[in-house]
């Protein structure tokens, strides 16, 4: 996968995803990443093995998005926010270090 560049002030480039991806989840992961970037939080390393699928039970045949591995990520330092990453399913951390739950921005 290729890595997405990230500069705060810029869009991100969401279209650099896997293009080996089924349309229909491409476009999940898509908003997946554009709802992280309002919030101020950027992945810094989103690619397809950073990226994982499960079934969306609340839309029977499609898959649900699951963002991974925000080791490089950064918080926009302009946004004031309280994200609760763990109710996204989000896990940040070092491999063998996890850190799941909240993350405050200034």
């Amino acid at each position: 996968g290729m890595v997405v560049p990230r500069v705060y002030g810029h869009e991100p480039r969401v279209d650099a995803i896997d293009e080996q991806c089924p349309l229909a989840a491409l476009q999940a992961a898509k908003e997946a990443l554009r709802k992280v970037y309002r919030l101020g939080v950027c992945h810094g390393d989103a690619r397809g093995e950073n990226i994982l699928f499960e079934d969306d039970p609340d839309c029977p045949g499609a898959l649900r998005p699951r963002l991974i591995d925000f080791a490089l990520g950064k918080l926009d330092p302009n946004v004031d926010i309280v994200v609760d990453l763990h109710n996204w399913g989000i896990v940040l951390g070092r491999p063998g270090r996890p850190w799941v739950g909240h993350a405050l921005a200034r």
